[in-house]
């Protein structure tokens, strides 16, 4: 199978993504690129400037948040069909929270050029799903 039917199966399984249509998702598809992680391999680390948003298309990952004073806790869990790396690139602000690898993982992420570009017509749904995060 062709790496952009593949992807474009895919996609359609990502709940965020339904609504797209057969040529934005294609677009999408072909703009992708695939990222292997290692269990406990930092993804994202909290503070750091965003550059990038990611699919779970395998494997199991943790957000990790820490506030001044308190240890870092699990704020949300990510499997497949997941996304994260939004809240970077729809605010602009820095990442919010690091995210690792429970298991060893495959990851399909776009930068935020394309982004902005092929997905921007869902930041409003992104924000609205984005105030349901643990603080």
């Amino acid at each position: 199978m062709k790496k952009r039917q593949q992807y474009e199966d895919f996609l359609k399984d990502v709940v965020i993504l339904k609504n797209l249509g057969d040529y934005e998702r294609s677009q999408l598809a072909d703009s992708l690129q695939k990222q292997t992680v290692q269990k406990g391999e930092n993804v994202i680390t909290q503070g750091e400037e965003g550059s990038k948003f990611y699919l779970v298309e395998e494997g199991e990952l943790a957000a990790m948040k820490s506030t001044e004073g308190d240890p870092e806790r699990e704020v949300k869990s990510y499997k497949m069909g997941d996304y994260f790396g939004e809240l970077a690139l729809i605010k602009e602000v820095k990442r919010q929270a690091s995210v690792v690898a429970r298991t060893d993982a495959k990851l399909l992420w776009i930068d935020r050029r394309g982004f902005t570009s092929l997905l921007g017509d869902l930041k409003a749904d992104m924000e609205t799903l984005a105030a349901q995060y643990a603080p």
